[in-house]
Parts: structure tokens; C-alpha cells; sequence
């Protein structure tokens, strides 16, 4: 039997964050900070032998501003970047994630709203976009696999305290790179769900959850692997090079929840 590895690691992460404001209903800020990312159990003690850290350190700052000029609406618009020592990627042959052993950086920006139409209706609208790119040079190229470069969400969210809730979310993430040289590309992705409640008192409620009301034909993950074959009449494999391998999303399902507090 073998004898079970075990790794320990620590880091510090110190922050700094300023705010400035409020001014007319408007703030500013700016935050900036040392962070970290764990990497999969499986990726450190078995690993690419690249590197066997637990933790790999992350900088990141983000400037941004925050305002509640209009009425009900409150609005966010941020600007990011941020810093991996050391970038995990996914393994699709392997089924597991895997440190690169490469610097990364993410640069991009984020959009959030929130606005309360009235007593009963609220509607979250929210935006990011995103630039993901290795730092250090590789003839594979500088593109991050799996990174994801720009998503969407709406959502109408329908309660008044009464007796009936609901709502309504359209998720959209958009097409990403599957290998480093950006040839081969996901498909992109849209989903509607929903929510319907039944508040029995104040501690029961009735919940029915809908999930991809539009039954979408998408893909719920993609990732490339590699295809092998045999030429005709030859006993050596060969590589035909990566090729585009997917997950569907669930069709049309719904859940019925019982939730009560005692």
C-alpha cells in the first residue's frame, strides 16, 4: 500500500482599499492586493513535477467607480487587473486540473446594475469582459484554455413579502479559447431559468425551479483533447491533433424545493 503524500503551504495576503466619497450619490475607489489560488489536491501530489506548491500567489487591483445618481438604480463599473504566479489549466484527457508552470495575467472590466423598479420588481443586469493571456512564451502559444472572455446575466426577480415570488435569469457566456494558440474555439452558451414561490407562512414556502426553460442545444463545458489514429496500413499511432470535446447541458428539467426555518 502507498503511503498517502501530504503537503503543507502558507502565505500572506495583504490589502490595501481606498474609497473616495461619496460625492452627488457617487463614490470612487481603488483596491489592490495580494492573493492566492489553491491548487487541485491531485494536480499538487501527483502533478506535472512543474511545480508541487499548494498555494500559488495572485496580485490583483481594480479601480472603479460606484453611484446611485438615478433613482433605484445602483450602478458599478470597474476596471481590473489581475496576476497569477502560476496559471492551472484543465486536463481534458486527464480529468483533472494541472499548474502550467506559467505566469498569467487577466485584464478586463466589469458592469453591474441593480435597480429597483418598484416594491415588487428588481431587475439585475451585469457584464464582464475579460482578456486572458499568458506571460511567459511557450511555442504553444499565449492563450489560456478555458478562460472565459466575456459573460452576461439578466435577471428579473418579482416579490413583494406576499404570498407569490418569482423570477426569470438569462445567462450568456460567450465562446473561449481551448488551446493556447486560440485555433480551436468553444461554442458559446445561453440559458433561461426560472423560479416560481409559494410562501405557505413565515417560516414554509413552495418553490418550483426551471432550468433551461428554452431548452438550449449548448454545451455546458468544452475542453480539447487529443486524437490519435492508425494511418492505412501502418501500426504506428499518429496524432491528428486536437479536437473539440463537449458536455450538453441538461434539457428542460424542473425541481420542486419544501423549504421551512423551525
Amino acid at each position: 500500500m502507498a503511503c498517502p503524500t501530504t503537503i503543507n503551504d502558507f502565505i500572506t495576503s495583504p490589502k490595501l482599499n481606498l474609497v473616495f466619497g461619496p460625492w452627488s450619490k457617487t463614490e470612487y475607489y481603488y483596491s489592490a492586493g495580494n492573493g492566492y489560488h489553491s491548487n487541485d489536491a491531485r494536480g499538487v501530489t501527483i502533478g506535472s513535477g512543474i511545480r508541487a506548491n499548494g498555494l500559488v500567489r495572485t496580485f490583483g487591483q481594480e479601480v472603479g467607480i460606484r453611484t446611485e445618481i438615478i433613482d433605484g438604480l445602483q450602478t458599478t463599473l470597474a476596471v481590473f487587473q489581475l496576476d497569477n504566479a502560476s496559471e492551472i489549466v484543465y486536463i481534458g484527457d486527464a480529468g483533472r486540473t494541472e499548474d502550467s508552470g506559467r505566469r498569467s495575467r487577466r485584464t478586463g472590466f466589469e458592469f453591474n446594475n441593480y435597480f429597483k423598479a418598484n416594491r415588487w420588481l428588481t431587475i439585475d443586469a451585469d457584464y464582464a469582459l475579460a482578456r486572458a493571456r499568458f506571460r511567459d512564451p511557450d511555442p504553444e502559444g499565449d492563450y489560456i484554455p478555458g478562460a472565459v472572455e466575456g459573460v452576461a446575466s439578466v435577471a428579473a426577480i418579482m416579490d413583494d413579502g406576499g404570498t407569490y415570488s418569482g423570477s426569470l435569469q438569462l445567462r450568456h457566456f460567450g465562446p473561449r479559447p481551448l488551446t493556447g494558440d486560440n485555433a480551436l474555439r468553444s461554442n458559446s452558451t445561453t440559458t433561461l431559468n426560472g423560479r416560481l414561490g409559494y410562501r405557505i407562512n413565515n417560516d414554509t414556502r413552495i418553490e418550483l425551479i426551471g432550468f433551461n426553460l428554452l431548452n438550449s442545444k449548448h454545451s455546458a463545458i468544452d475542453y480539447a483533447v487529443d486524437s490519435y489514429y492508425y494511418p492505412a496500413g501502418s501500426t504506428t499511432l499518429q496524432n491528428g491533433g486536437p479536437y473539440r470535446v463537449f458536455h450538453p447541458i441538461e434539457s428542460i428539467s424542473f425541481r420542486v424545493m419544501l423549504i421551512t426555518r423551525y
